[in-house]
């Protein structure tokens, strides 16, 4: 699931304006956990919902991300903190877009 929400969150950053070095204003890259993960917000999935916001917290802890936490610990946004983009990278394995591009 870590995984899957930082390449999900690196992607709408190399599709953006300030990985090309054109933005104008400071972007933000950030995506809603339930509806990256549906089975988030079904309460029958309470495993579900416990591992996840424990992964959250782990990647959270690593400054990879923030998290928006509301009332119940529900995570409501999950944001890039594109300062540690090198070592998202390294974590995922994967080289950025300029990289393979030239």
């Amino acid at each position: 699931m870590k995984k899957k929400l930082l390449n999900k969150l690196v992607d709408k950053y190399e599709s953006s304006k300030s990985f090309i070095g054109q933005n104008k204003v400071n972007q933000v890259f950030s995506v809603i956990p339930a509806k990256l993960f549906p089975k988030y917000s079904d309460d029958a999935e309470v495993g579900f919902f416990t591992n996840l916001n424990k992964e959250l917290s782990e990647l959270e802890s690593t400054s990879f991300i923030s998290v928006s936490w509301s009332s119940g610990n529900i995570a409501e946004l999950a944001t890039l903190n594109v300062d540690f983009l090198d070592a998202v990278y390294n974590y995922l394995g994967r080289q950025p877009r300029k990289q393979t591009q030239f």
